[in-house]
């Protein structure tokens, strides 16, 4: 079989496959034909570079992990966000926090991650195991023999990796925090003259807005978060200023007023 016709067979599994497509999957359709593998991955390598070099094209061919999809590129990824597409559900602080040990660490097991977080972790386990995120590798050759986890396909299709090792450094992770931090003080410097106040909200609505009106477009899930934090150390800050014992203290050591005598009406004092 020519190059030519075996392009778009490949390129037509891949399409039509639900999952990302491995080499070796592509290898047992082509199996009593006689074709090698060498070939099938020539293939593979001019798709790939046929949909990144042509700008006509909205899509690109991309392995993930040794497996092959069709995903848009990103200058038409806006036009495809109008469509009504089921949005994937967001992760909580604490998923992002256990998946990124389990990124890292790999693998590793429960006691592991709690250890280092400080709290229990099984829900958010067990979350991330029903997203598909990771998996159960085994067990532990240990007391108990404790489920060891680490991650999946889905994991790196979702933040966009080709294999584990394009996970970041730790030193590029503290680069891009560093940069984040300049680029806020750059903004927190600006001068006030160059805010336009005619954008800010007026009392009125400041009055009649709910709180989570103004955080813009902060998750809500995050705003109550913070605004339960905020209430925690206000009540501290209370109990620092006014601490019940120093008022209980001095209520019992409060000089007590003697009551008033009085006489009946009609009476005089005796005289000396």
């Amino acid at each position: 079989m020519e190059s030519n016709e075996l392009k778009p067979i490949v390129e037509a599994m891949i399409f039509a496959s639900e999952e990302p497509l491995s080499l070796n999957a592509i290898l047992l359709v082509f199996q009593e034909t006689g074709i090698e593998k060498k070939k099938i991955q020539e293939a593979l390598e001019s798709l790939t570079q046929d949909y990144q070099n042509d700008a006509a094209k909205g899509l690109l061919l991309r392995a993930v992990d040794g497996a092959y999809q069709f995903v848009t590129k990103p200058s038409v990824a806006t036009w495809v966000q109008k469509l009504n597409l089921s949005k994937p559900k967001s992760l909580s602080q604490a998923a992002l926090e256990t998946l990124a040990m389990v990124a890292y660490r790999q693998p590793i097991i429960r006691s592991e991650i709690e250890t280092i977080r400080g709290v229990d972790s099984g829900g958010v386990l067990k979350t991330l195991l029903e997203r598909g995120l990771i998996k159960i590798m085994g067990r532990k050759e240990e007391a108990g023999q404790p489920l060891i986890y680490g991650t999946t396909l889905a994991f790196l299709e979702l933040f966009h990796l080709k294999n584990l090792e394009e996970l970041p450094s730790m030193k590029e992770i503290e680069q891009m925090v560093e940069e984040q931090q300049k680029s806020g003080e750059a903004v927190s410097d600006q001068p006030l003259t160059d805010v336009d106040e005619s954008a800010w909200p007026t009392e009125e609505i400041l009055e009649g807005a709910a709180p989570l009106d103004l955080i813009g477009n902060a998750d809500e899930g995050d705003a109550l978060n913070d605004l339960e934090e905020n209430l925690k150390s206000l009540r501290q800050l209370e109990k620092e200023i006014f601490p019940k014992e120093q008022t209980a203290a001095a209520t019992e050591t409060a000089p007590e007023e003697s009551p008033a005598t009085t006489q009946p009406e009609g009476t005089s004092e005796p005289e000396l």
